[in-house]
């Protein structure tokens, strides 16, 4: 077997430290392959999930690595979605409530810049406070356990609670300088979603890929009331966060409301998505 190469800075196209250290007693779950995982990443030259385009993916993983906090599992996902919608010719826009330092923008734009000449419309939408209070919708004991917030602290404000917070710079930083994507089709939306969301999607128009990433409830809900209207049939909704029972909640409800129950496809142990029927 070869030896193990450190490649956790090495081989990433721009290095950098963590954005955000973890406890020193912090354990990945196992089925997840996490990109700040130093195990893993000494190992990422040996990594082979059998996956199509799995090298070139990679490649662009090792660009937005340290933009992002999908799994590896969860990136790769996207790449084939982005090269199936461009594969398909379907019309709309690539957009994402809750977009952090542009990790997943990142990889459907590097998609997009390699498998079509045309270029897509990337609206972005995030607070840049990070995090808003969760709800009551958002309580269990594993929420608390993972997030450790209180019970009586689950009130809904629109008040940030220090968490997922990024700049919009970093955001840019990612998407024209790392990526090349040029600046003319990309839109940030900055804000509350409940506040920019109603404002914007009217301007948005078709949608091929709606990524949800808002981690809770009211976030969740929100971004499908107005945007999910917009994706074009066959289109695919992205949840990021399905593993947090308020995300996963908001999308049953929202199923429940316009009577729609579609198979939820399986990305990785937080990343589900689904074809707009």
């Amino acid at each position: 077997m070869p030896a193990e190469e450190d490649l956790s800075t090495s081989q990433t196209a721009d290095p950098a430290p963590q954005p955000a250290p973890l406890p020193a007693n912090f354990v990945f779950p196992p089925d997840l392959l996490h990109l700040w995982d130093e195990r893993m990443m000494r190992n990422f030259h040996l990594l082979n999930r059998g996956y199509e385009d799995e090298a070139q993916l990679k490649q662009n993983i090792e660009t937005v690595r340290w933009n992002t906090c999908v799994t590896y599992d969860g990136l790769i996902s996207l790449g084939h979605q982005v090269a199936y919608v461009e594969r398909k010719g379907l019309e709309g826009a690539y957009v994402e409530t809750g977009c952090w330092m542009g990790g997943s923008a990142g990889m459907a734009a590097l998609v997009n810049l390699q498998r079509s000449d045309r270029r897509r419309m990337i609206h972005l939408f995030d607070s840049f406070q990070g995090l808003p209070e969760p709800s009551a919708k958002d309580y269990s004991q594993s929420f608390a356990d993972n997030f450790r917030i209180a019970e009586e602290d689950c009130r809904g404000r629109m008040e940030p609670i220090d968490m997922c917070v990024a700049k919009q710079s970093d955001v840019e930083d990612c998407l024209f300088r790392k990526v090349g994507y040029p600046q003319e089709y990309v839109r940030i939306h900055v804000g509350w979603f409940r506040d920019t969301i109603p404002a914007v999607a009217p301007q948005i128009g078709p949608i091929a890929i709606l990524r949800l990433d808002g981690d809770f409830y009211e976030s969740t809900w929100v971004a499908l009331e107005g945007l999910y209207p917009h994706v074009v049939p066959g289109g695919l909704v992205v949840i990021d966060d399905w593993c947090l029972s308020g995300c996963r909640k908001a999308v049953q409800d929202y199923f429940a409301k316009i009577g729609i129950d579609p198979y939820v496809h399986f990305a990785d142990g937080c990343v589900r998505y689904f074809f707009k029927p």
